[in-house]
């Protein structure tokens, strides 16, 4: 009989992030692990290792767990000595920004709570900006409360979002605080998406649909870090070291719902344009299909693409295609033919090749990773982004 492992997990399941780490530490354990998984135990129930997020070193002495080795998957709280896997939340803005840049925004704004996870997540946001020679107004929520109430800071809100130019992106440093902004926008008469564009991020999908309209959210690996998490801990069971730097995992992908579903471009006749690929992204059309929609000289239209999106409209068809094909391979379980003939593409090959070569993945690799409901799985694959 193996020797049974007892893990001890501080995690609270308020948050979709947390939820998600579990799931994954789960995912890993089980079938093969003796592993007995116990949540949030007491000070008195000794565990061999543990998991959890960890404020400060102090936290284990008072959940018992001094000398015992310990995972930190906290990302409100990363400068701890303890090994550390969490999301690259740097990334997670600049994808953000990018995201809404690549719909046609000129104004952009960050909606924070002053936590180290929303400080690089707005450096991330806001550096992408500057790159491309745009600044973000910022509203940190954390900051203003120290100098009134909740209700004076909700009061704070309507009046910041009110003083914002229009339309606007706004980028939520999590899906709890862009519920809190699209209450704030419904009270004093901000139509959303039209006005404000709002997304957030953890795709916790109960708060995400219990607004209105349906927020989108940028989907975080959580189950990824809950697996990754429990294999390091696994290794320093076994008698490694743990490492000195944290592991950090990319979060690319925003699932798009009503609070975004807009485009930000004021010319009209590449407004048209870009309307036209995305309502027909799904069919195999080219740039003289577009040419016919709207009647516009093809000189013009390349150079409207690239002087307010930065892209050709070739390019952008193409980045329609592939968004398409990233809706049904979450939402769906197609199988790749069937999934390239409704995203434009001629093949499950072809599909397969531009996929790779926008995203870094394979099209399975992909669904593996970020598909709604899909689990952690346990073969190298899954991460890897294997052939088909």
């Amino acid at each position: 009989m193996p020797k049974v492992i007892t893990v001890g997990l501080h995690l609270g399941l308020h948050y979709e992030y947390n939820r998600a780490a579990l799931r994954g530490i789960v995912s890993y354990a089980r079938p093969g692990k003796p592993w007995v998984l116990r949540l949030q135990p007491s000070a008195n129930i000794k565990c061999d290792g543990y998991i959890g997020n960890f404020a400060k070193e102090g936290s284990l002495v008072d959940y018992g767990a001094v000398g015992k080795p310990a995972v930190n998957v906290s990302n409100g709280y990363k400068n701890t000595a303890l090994p550390r896997v969490g999301i690259d939340d740097e990334g997670a803005g600049e994808t953000v920004a990018k995201y809404f840049h690549e719909r046609g925004f000129e104004n952009f704004a960050l909606y924070d709570n002053a936590l180290q996870y929303a400080l690089e997540r707005g450096e991330g946001y806001g550096g992408f900006l500057r790159r491309h020679k745009r600044d973000a107004h910022v509203f940190s929520a954390f900051v203003r409360k120290q100098g009134g109430n909740t209700d004076d800071t909700y009061e704070i809100t309507r009046r910041w979002l009110l003083s914002l130019p229009k339309p606007i992106g706004i980028f939520a440093v999590n899906d709890q605080i862009a519920w809190t902004v699209a209450e704030a926008c419904r009270d004093v008469g901000l139509d959303i998406p039209e006005a404000v564009s709002l997304v957030g991020i953890d795709n916790d999908v109960p708060v995400c649909m219990m607004a209105y309209p349906p927020l989108s959210s940028l989907a975080t690996p959580g189950e990824r870090i809950g697996y990754e998490a429990a294999a390091m801990l696994d290794r320093m069971l076994a008698g490694e070291k743990p490492p000195e730097k944290p592991l950090l995992l990319p979060a690319k992908n925003v699932i798009t719902r009503a609070s975004s579903d807009t485009l930000a471009i004021s010319d009209p006749e590449l407004a048209a344009a870009v309307k036209f690929i995305r309502e027909n992204a799904h069919e195999r059309i080219g740039v003289r299909d577009v040419l016919k929609a709207v009647p516009l000289a093809r000189r013009s239209m390349e150079r409207k693409f690239r002087l307010i999106l930065g892209r050709s409209p070739l390019e952008e068809i193409r980045r329609a295609h592939i968004e398409r094909a990233r809706e049904l391979l979450m939402n769906t379980d197609m199988v790749m033919p069937e999934i390239a003939s409704r995203s434009g593409f001629e093949s499950a090959v072809r599909l397969t090749t531009v996929f790779r070569e926008e995203t870094g993945m394979t099209p399975t690799g992909f669904r593996r990773q970020f598909r709604m409901h899909g689990g952690v799985e346990t073969d190298e694959s899954m991460w890897s982004g294997a052939d088909e």
